[in-house]
């Protein structure tokens, strides 16, 4: 069933003012319930003429790989040390990834977690890249958490993305492996409390020690997001093979025309930033 008039209850209204969603991307919602099963759906598609994003985007990428006591640092070192030695000391740090399926995973992460804050009431609690030991390895568990800054025990969204070259029936059904299903909870708390207690954020880790116990009694409202990201042909494929029984499950399809084009500039242009070749026009 189609109804335009069901409110897509899950997220609220693509951005009209956002620097960055709004101008880039245009969005279309489709809700549908059928004896017990669910397609709710988000179309994000890149607007004709519009600014290029990669530079936001490239700034995102930084500030979700990079501590910013780290940036700090390394703006201390641009202004002792000349442009290729400095080039030298950050290629050296391993801030960013350099294999392209990190990268692209990491990208559908970062990206996912930015527009949810921008649709929703919550925050990503944490930009869990910051502290991934192996930069050059996809992180386990859920891509994000986001919980209510005012209220976190209010409702708390998870989100996982995939990124694809060309979308297909499998790439969906991975999204819904789990999340199609049932109301999943989220699995990346404990690994959260753990890096609160390291870090010596104590109130913090028992809040999450707290929510963690009332997701086990089932006391919080959980809502599951999932992002494709791929080629035109992305929200066909979601429309195609989409198939849940978890009401608090919606999918966001991005569709972009050459996806791995665009990951890849978006990374080299963040790594151009890092180095300091901040006034290198972009392609």
């Amino acid at each position: 069933m189609n109804d335009s008039s069901i409110e897509f209850v899950h997220l609220k209204q693509h951005p009209k003012a956002c620097p960055l969603f709004s101008i880039w991307l245009e969005s279309n919602d489709k809700f549908r319930k059928n004896s017990g099963s669910y397609k709710i759906h988000r179309t994000l598609t890149v607007k004709e003429g519009v600014n290029n994003p990669i530079p936001d985007l490239a700034d995102m990428i930084k500030e979700h790989h990079i501590l910013p006591e780290r940036l700090d640092y390394l703006k201390k070192k641009k202004s002792i040390l000349n442009k290729y030695d400095f080039s030298e000391f950050v290629k050296s740090q391993n801030l960013l990834p350099t294999e392209q399926k990190t990268q692209r995973g990491n990208l559908g992460e970062i990206i996912l977690g930015e527009y949810l804050e921008r649709v929703t009431d919550n925050e990503v609690f944490i930009n869990r890249l910051r502290y991934n030991p192996n930069v050059e390895q996809s992180m386990k568990g859920d891509d994000i958490l986001l919980l209510n800054k005012d209220n976190p025990f209010l409702k708390v969204y998870t989100g996982e993305s995939k990124f694809r070259t060309t979308p297909s029936q499998s790439a969906v059904e991975e999204l819904t492996k789990e999340y199609g299903k049932q109301i999943t909870r989220p699995l990346s708390i404990g690994f959260t409390t753990n890096l609160l207690y390291t870090m010596g954020r104590f109130e913090e880790a028992e809040m999450l020690e707290e929510l963690s116990f009332k997701i086990a009694k089932d006391e919080i409202d959980i809502v599951n997001i999932g992002l494709l990201i791929s080629n035109h042909n992305a929200a066909k494929h979601i429309e195609s093979h989409l198939v849940s029984s978890n009401p608090n499950f919606a999918v966001i399809s991005m569709n972009i025309r050459n996806p791995d084009a665009f990951a890849d500039l978006c990374f080299q242009t963040a790594f151009r930033l890092l180095e300091g070749d901040e006034d290198e026009d972009e392609e």
